[in-house]
């Protein structure tokens, strides 16, 4: 149930052997200054006690609906489980190792009600380490434009600080095909017919650890990418360009093919008319590894 001036937001949050930083993820949800909320979270078959904390979390408020699959199912599907129990006007989503700042939700709801051509709102964040402590703080594309315009580079929303409405995550389902990439390909396919946006604010504390599928899963992304570089054509890559493509986005790798594929991206995607977004785009260039070839 939602007011108009109100409107009742769902949070989701797969969780899998996230007994370390679980309570603290759902506790920055529950401690948001909106309240009107519904928390779902659903235990993926964790084999530690992620499930028992989440259990006595939920005991504490009746705003937490607690899920558990029966089998590991995968963050996929268990991220379209999610999805499909959802009733509010927005969904946004939460990882069970980040942490959102207080305002978090009220700011995203605030835009997207403001912003109606907008259907995905997500925001900067600050990376931070398994100690809790700050690293480096991130510098995202933040109008339609930019967003269209830097696609191409790498994904313009970092996941668990996206909020979208609800109606179209539930009418563009996680593709079970780019499990490893799966939000990629998401915004990527919105991105066609929609308009999205991020806030400069940085609101969520986005954690870096050696057990991100980001970390352990680098030869799957880097093949996933280049899959979804055939869907996306964006009528910039060439079949010969994606191979070194999709190793500079998903390894920080580069090769001497790239420089050239890098400039014809930058000129076809106009990405030079946000200097901010170019100058980084460069710096993580620089700062790539030279892969010997």
């Amino acid at each position: 149930m939602y007011t108009k001036l109100n409107p009742l937001v769902s949070v989701i949050i797969p969780c899998y052997n996230a007994e370390r930083f679980v309570e603290k993820a759902v506790r920055s949800i529950m401690e948001q200054t909106y309240h009107n909320l519904e928390i779902i979270c659903c235990d993926d078959c964790s084999s530690d006690s992620t499930y028992v904390i989440l259990k006595k979390l939920a005991t504490s408020d009746a705003r937490i609906k607690l899920m558990k699959n029966e089998v590991n199912l995968g963050i996929v599907r268990t991220l379209n489980i999610l999805v499909k129990h959802t009733h509010g006007k927005y969904i946004a989503r939460m990882d069970a190792d980040d942490i959102s700042l207080p305002k978090r939700i009220k700011k995203q709801v605030a835009y997207l009600e403001k912003h109606k051509d907008i259907v995905v709102i997500g925001c900067n964040v600050i990376h931070i380490n398994e100690d809790d402590r700050e690293l480096i703080k991130t510098l995202l594309p933040v109008s339609k434009n930019e967003i269209q315009r830097m696609k191409i580079f790498r994904t313009p929303f970092y996941h668990p600080a996206i909020m979208a409405r609800a109606q179209l995550l539930k009418e563009n389902k996680y593709d079970l095909d780019f499990q490893y990439a799966e939000d990629y390909e998401l915004w990527l396919r919105i991105l066609e017919n929609n308009n999205c946006a991020n806030l400069r604010s940085r609101l969520v504390k986005y954690r870096i650890h050696n057990k991100q599928i980001s970390q352990i899963r680098t030869l799957e992304q880097i093949n996933l990418l280049k899959q979804v570089y055939l869907k996306y054509n964006f009528g910039i890559l060439t079949k010969s360009d994606i191979e070194s493509y999709a190793l500079y986005v998903a390894a920080n790798i580069k090769d001497k093919d790239l420089p050239k594929i890098l400039k014809k991206c930058i000129w076809k995607s106009k990405i030079y008319k946000s200097p901010l977004l170019l100058l980084t785009i460069i710096r993580n260039f620089l700062k790539a590894r030279r892969k010997d070839v």
